[in-house]
């Protein structure tokens, strides 16, 4: 599951439509919790980042490049084994 969540990420640096956008945030939240759940506590920024509630409005898309890749990298080296 990681790995597609992963993927998912990295596509988000392509300039896509608002509803995938929309769609990342619910689901890599999912993920997330997910993985909180199963004690990896660096998904909890992540959770925060992209919750669909409260969504955090940063108006700068090399920011997101950013943190979508970073979030990315983390969800490909997390154990899912746990």
């Amino acid at each position: 599951m990681n790995i597609i969540i992963a993927i998912m990420l990295f596509l988000g640096v392509l300039p896509l439509p608002i509803e995938y956008y929309d769609i990342l945030r619910v689901v890599v939240s999912i993920a997330a919790l997910i993985n909180i759940f199963r004690g990896s506590y660096i998904f909890i920024p992540i959770l925060i980042l992209f919750n669909p509630i409260m969504p955090v409005y940063l108006y700068s898309k090399p920011l997101w490049v950013v943190i979508d890749i970073v979030s990315g990298l983390i969800f490909m080296n997390v154990d899912e084994d746990k």
